[in-house]
């Protein structure tokens, strides 16, 4: 593994897992990671002859991801791509940061190709350890600061997504065979232990929403 994050938290570690393997179905195509962050993720991708771009609001790769993909800025609103330009668009762990998540979502399905394959993931508002503090009367208050400093800078989530409010995002948006599924279950920190596959839906610890553009 290439982050130290990934080889001792669980849940880094299986949604790095199942990243790794969804990458290695793609091939010969042109794929953008929507805040891409240090490039963990991105650079997944860059393998089986693929063309892939990072896009970010500031320049946040990590040194040993930076020859693995083509970066561009870009401010949060307008992506500096044509529309119909991509085979996929993925972003990881980006929806809950952004302000305008309506306009995120359409434009990225304006960026993806006609049939093109998008994959999101987000945080679920209901997660076991949220549902615990909620139940002990210390539930969340959004927007939720997450970190000050570090790497990726200051991080505060938005707002967090329940299934209901996915499916909500998504109803005026053109595509297919949308899938808002959920994925790992438990608790994060040291505790550290958990189940790729919820046996709760409803507490998984992320909403993995892929669909194809009409």
């Amino acid at each position: 593994m290439p982050d130290k994050n990934v080889e001792t938290d669980k849940c880094s570690k299986a949604i790095y897992s199942f990243i790794s393997a969804y990458a290695k179905t793609i091939k010969n195509k042109s794929i953008m990671d929507v805040g891409c962050g240090t490039g963990l993720y991105t650079s997944i991708f860059n393998i089986n002859k693929n063309k892939i771009f990072g896009l970010d609001i500031d320049d946040h790769r990590k040194k040993e991801y930076q020859a693995n993909f083509i970066f561009k800025k870009y401010g949060g609103n307008k992506i500096p791509f044509r529309s119909n330009y991509f085979d996929f668009v993925v972003s990881f762990d980006v929806l809950e940061h952004v302000e305008d998540d309506v306009n995120f979502i359409k434009e990225i399905n304006r960026v993806i190709k006609k049939g093109g394959q998008c994959l999101i993931t987000t945080p679920n508002r209901y997660r076991l350890s949220n549902f615990i503090k909620i139940l002990i009367g210390q539930a969340p208050k959004y927007p939720l600061l997450l970190a000050d400093e570090g790497h990726l800078g200051k991080q505060v989530h938005i707002r967090e997504y329940t299934k209901s409010d996915l499916k909500n995002l998504f109803q005026n948006i053109k595509v297919n065979n949308l899938r808002i599924k959920p994925f790992w279950f438990g608790l994060r920190g040291n505790l550290n232990t958990g189940l790729e596959k919820p046996f709760i839906p409803f507490l998984s610890q992320y909403w993995f929403i892929s669909y194809n553009k009409k």
